[in-house]
């Protein structure tokens, strides 16, 4: 009877088309506030340069807070990328992305960017990579990346 009703309704009909993937839901990020930094909550609002240097460093790009990803291990859409956005904050010459990382083992980083004085666009740090946890983990790093402390994990 259930059976009937779904196809009655269209749940049981096949799939027209291509398939999508379903959007992997946002994570729960704890609130941050490091002092002095501005917030941006989606890549087209971060500096271009910002945008250009992270899609330098990472070939495959970026996907937006809220857009499709691979969060997975099993890719089955080549076109997407493993990496989506999930906030940035920018104080003075830093400026620190937040974004999810797919794949196998899914976890967040922190990645940080400063323009050194005579350089005349945006530079990944060496030293200002952060890895795993959660979002109040991340916090912590942004907190430290601003205030100037190193991470001992260089990429």
């Amino acid at each position: 009877m259930l059976f009937e009703l779904a196809l009655l309704i269209g749940l049981g009909a096949p799939l027209q088309g291509e398939f999508r993937e379903p959007i992997a839901p946002m994570p729960k990020l704890s609130a941050c506030t490091p002092v002095g930094a501005k917030a941006v909550y989606h890549l087209s609002d971060l500096q271009p340069e910002a945008v250009a240097r992270l899609n330098r460093f990472f070939k495959e790009g970026f996907a937006d807070a809220g857009a499709p990803f691979n969060s997975t291990d099993v890719i089955r859409d080549h076109a997407v990328p493993q990496r989506r956005f999930l906030r940035a904050y920018k104080h003075g010459d830093k400026q620190i992305v937040w974004y999810e990382h797919g794949g196998s083992g899914y976890h967040l980083h922190a990645l940080g960017m400063i323009k050194w004085p005579g350089q005349t666009g945006l530079e990944v740090s060496p030293f200002a990579w952060f890895g795993g946890g959660d979002s109040a983990d991340l916090c912590a790093a942004s907190k430290a990346f601003f205030a100037g402390v190193q991470t001992s994990q260089e990429m």
